[in-house]
């Protein structure tokens, strides 16, 4: 009859970790169809109700997946998908999709609140206000750097990297990309390939690690490649800490290698106690949250809401995960 609405197939959603506070809100509205399954308070339960999900948002194991038989989509807000990275997932058909383009916008900032604050030795008047001293020490100006006109290297040129390149810009500063290819990209002076890094390092006066936690990442950066920067060098990691060679950022930093470093992930965190970088003057700690910002919820729940529609419509889904690349 006329004006009959074609009933919409039925899907089903099932949600094995939790969530973030507000971003399921709406979801029934906007989706009356779907069935919505949360497992995050019992996930022994997520084996039997993925058997037939549609979509699951949140990790999943290898034995859940086996079981999965007609899961179509793997929703995480997360950038970082290592976990989600095991042979059984490379190989199932369903579309991994994470938080790209999520974080950037509070990472770049973040980043720029890092390098401005180790140029203008802000940690150690925090220390000073602390102590009630007055440390002006007007005697010695080029203890306080400017970040205008530096060199600024970027070990990543995605969405994070593009972003952070925007708020540098007013700076004046010349920017390097690294990357996987050394492809020419729009907002760089240069840009370099992995294998010719060694080619950047000492151009920069700082470098920017934005890089997830890949095989080919892992200990990309060590004792060679900290030698080859200027000891004025400040050294960013915003990416993984599996991309760094911990020990040998600790010992560039204690002999003066390089001259400071902003951290905001680890080895291994929380970071332990007895870890030489709480204690070192030169190195800004932030504990991984160089992400958040009250304002990340309402573009979770965007790729989500989008992703369920292009599941419900049989259209490509967004922040698809190259499994092959891992991220």
């Amino acid at each position: 009859m006329a004006g009959e609405q074609t009933p919409r197939m039925h899907r089903k959603l099932v949600i094995t970790t939790a969530p973030p506070r507000g971003a399921f809100d709406g979801i029934g509205e906007r989706f009356p169809e779907l069935e919505i399954v949360d497992c995050s308070a019992d996930r022994e339960r997520v084996k039997t109700e993925i058997s037939d999900a549609h979509a699951a948002v949140g990790a999943v194991s290898a034995e859940e997946l086996a079981r999965a038989k007609r899961l179509e989509l793997v929703q995480v807000f997360s950038q970082g998908v290592e976990h989600l990275m095991y042979p059984e997932m490379r190989a199932h058909p369903a579309v991994v999709s994470n938080g790209r383009g999520v974080w950037s916008p509070t990472m770049g900032e973040h980043i720029l609140a890092m390098l401005l604050a180790i140029y203008r030795r802000i940690p150690g008047f925090v220390r000073s206000q602390q102590a009630r001293q007055w440390a002006r020490d007007a005697s010695e100006p080029f203890r306080y750097a400017r970040l205008t006109g530096k060199t600024v290297a970027m070990l990543g040129t995605g969405d994070i990297a593009q972003y952070t390149v925007e708020l540098l810009r007013p700076f004046g500063c010349r920017l390097i990309g690294i990357n996987r290819t050394g492809r020419a990209i729009d907002g760089y002076d240069a840009v370099y390939s992995v294998e010719r890094m060694h080619e950047a390092l000492p151009q920069a006066d700082a470098l920017v690690c934005s890089l997830p936690n890949t095989p080919e990442t892992k200990a990309l950066l060590g004792a060679e490649e900290f030698a080859l920067m200027r000891e004025t060098a400040v050294f960013v990691n915003v990416g993984r800490g599996s991309c760094v060679d911990e020990p040998a950022l600790i010992a560039a930093l204690r002999d003066g290698t390089i001259a400071a470093a902003g951290l905001d992930v680890f080895a291994v965190e929380p970071l332990p106690e007895d870890s030489p970088l709480w204690g070192m003057e030169n190195v800004l700690i932030t504990p991984h949250m160089s992400a958040l910002s009250p304002d990340y919820i309402d573009r979770v729940r965007k790729i989500l809401f989008e992703n369920l529609e292009r599941l419900r419509d049989g259209r490509p889904f967004l922040n698809r995960v190259d499994k092959t690349a891992g991220y």
